[in-house]
C-alpha cells in the first residue's frame, strides 16, 4: 500500500530504516548505517520500534544534521517511504 505523501501520514521507525537502507547502494552500508546513528542524535529515534514520525519531524531532523546536502537525501528518503 502505498503512502500519500502529502498528507499528514506518520511513518514507524522501521519505515524510515527501511527508507534509509534503499539508499544503502548509493552511499555503502558503512554510511548508511552512520546516518541512521546520526540521526538518533538528531531528535529522530528511528531505533525505537515503537516510534513514530511525520514527515515533518523526519525533515527536520535529516536538515539539522546534513545542512544543505539534505535536498538530495529527503528524495530518496521520500520516494522510498512513497513506496512503503
Amino acid at each position: 500500500m502505498k503512502k500519500d505523501m502529502d498528507s499528514a501520514n506518520r511513518f514507524t521507525s522501521t519505515e524510515i530504516r527501511y527508507a534509509m537502507r534503499s539508499l544503502e547502494s548509493l552511499l555503502g552500508g558503512e554510511l548508511t548505517e552512520s546516518l541512521i546513528n546520526d540521526l538518533e542524535l538528531y531528535d529522530l529515534r528511528i531505533k525505537n520500534d515503537r516510534a513514530e514520525f511525520g514527515l515533518a519531524e523526519i525533515t527536520l531532523a535529516i536538515e539539522k544534521r546534513f545542512g544543505s546536502a539534505s535536498p538530495i537525501l529527503l528524495e530518496g528518503i521520500t520516494k522510498a517511504l512513497a513506496q512503503r
